[in-house]
This record gives C-alpha cells, structure tokens and sequence, in this order.
C-alpha cells in the first residue's frame, strides 16, 4: 500500500500511480451464456466476443424512506436497485449474423408470429463482463444474471456515410449482478448455474476476445517484422560475400597478369 510521505500532492499522485497502476477502458470481454432455448447457437459465441466494440457495466443503488423520531431525519435502507439493463455495441459482420442472433433470442421471448411469450427459465441466460488489465489478466468481473434482449437498436444508414462501419446496438435486461475480485487471490467465484456454456475463467492471465486479438496481432507482427529483418540481414551478408569473392578473384587474375614469369 503506498505511503503517503511528504508535501508534495504531486509526488503522492506519481507513487500511487507508479505502486497501483491504471485500468484502460478498451480491454474488456463481454461473455454471454445462452439460454436452454439457444443452445443450438453457440458457435456465434467467440464472434460475438470478438465484434462487441462496447459494454457498459451495471451500477446499483439503494432504495432509502425518510426516517424521524426527533430531531435531523436519517435515510434508512430498505431495497437494493440495480440499473437492469446494459447497452452493448456490436461492430456488424457482412451477413448482419450479430443483428440476427440478438433477433432470433427475441422471438424466444415473444413470437414474432404468433405473438405468444416464451417460458421465463427457458428464455433467460447470463452474461460475464472481465475487466482486464494491460497483461490480460481479469482484474473485476460483474457476472449478471438472467439476461435476455429488451432493445435491437435502429441503424442508421445514410448517403455520406460510405467509409463508416455499421454497428448494432443491443439492450439487455437483467435481475441482478454479482461482483467478483480477481485481487484477492483466496476468493473463486462462483460458476454459471445450468446451461452447457463454459465455466467463468480463473485469473490465469490467458486474455480473452478482443485484448488477447490483438495481443496476438501484435506478437504476430512482431514475428513478421523480426523475420524479414533476419532474411534482410542474410540477404545483404551473402551479398558483401559474392562482392568480395570477385573483388579477390579479379585481383587474383590481374596479379598473376603483372608478375614475372619464371625463366
């Protein structure tokens, strides 16, 4: 834990930062288990990791009544809130496959037909969001229970929009969310109940979806780019060698050209 020693604000702030790091709000995963309904639709799973551009995670709050038996009135607790929806984004894949998910999940909910509901167990799935750190490692995850798709959000489209992406805006709802800490080493959270989805993942800094991508983008990149600069290094030493050997074999003929011959 940082001691905070001295005057300065600035030193404090520097030491804090430097023992404690920071989070960046661009390495997250947003896992979805499939409802009992969906089971047939977990290959569009890893895509839909892969694809979600942004997540917002729930908050919570407490319900307080204005409480007085003599003087200053004191806020007394008697329920627990949650937000009960989050907003996702998805960036689309050619054939709209991320749209036609979240739209197939609805007709479970309400026919698109017939207009009937759907068995609430049947419909009802969970979802992980991981906070990940810049080693990959899950730092916080809010694991969300019973979630299903309350909004398909409306796209967009428009003449001077040629060089822009299509994106889709999801809506779920949800009961309730249970945190997990990844920083107490002693603490493993509890597993998704029901349902044939992976379990939640331990903090053993493997990475998911789009941080760990990219991690491999970059590692691949780096191969590439080290690759290249060993053939380039060869090319050119093997080149210096060529030059050299005729350099020696031209000086050798011009030698044997100027030197007397034996009587």
């Amino acid at each position: 834990m940082t001691q905070f020693e001295g005057s300065s604000k600035i030193e404090n702030m520097i030491s804090n930062i430097m023992d404690n790091g920071f989070l960046t709000s661009n390495r997250y995963v947003a896992e979805i288990q499939l409802p009992k309904i969906l089971n047939d639709q977990s290959s569009s799973l890893p895509n839909l990791q892969i694809r979600c551009s942004s997540v917002v995670l729930p908050g919570r709050n407490i319900s307080t009544v204005a409480y007085r038996i003599y003087g200053p009135t004191r806020q007394m607790p008697y329920e627990a809130l949650y937000t009960g929806e989050v907003t996702l984004t998805y960036m689309l894949s050619r054939d709209m496959s991320e749209r036609i998910f979240f739209e197939k999940w609805m007709d479970a909910v309400v026919n698109n037909n017939d207009y009937k509901l759907g068995f609430y167990d049947d419909f009802v799935g969970n979802m992980a969001i991981h906070v990940l750190d810049r080693s990959d490692q899950w730092s916080y995850t809010s694991l969300v229970e019973e979630v299903f798709p309350k909004i398909v959000g409306d796209i967009t489209m428009a003449n001077d929009r040629e060089n822009e992406y299509m994106t889709q805006e999801i809506t779920l709802a949800f009961r309730k969310y249970t945190p997990q800490y990844a920083l107490r080493s002693e603490f493993v959270g509890p597993e998704y109940s029901g349902g044939s989805q992976p379990k939640t993942p331990k903090n053993n800094g493997d990475g998911l979806g789009v941080a760990s991508f990219f991690r491999d983008v970059r590692k691949g990149a780096g191969e590439a780019l080290s690759g290249i600069g060993t053939g380039a290094g060869k090319l050119v030493k093997g080149a210096a060698e060529g030059t050299g050997n005729v350099i020696k074999g031209v000086g050798e003929g011009i030698g044997s050209i100027f030197s007397p011959k034996s009587s």
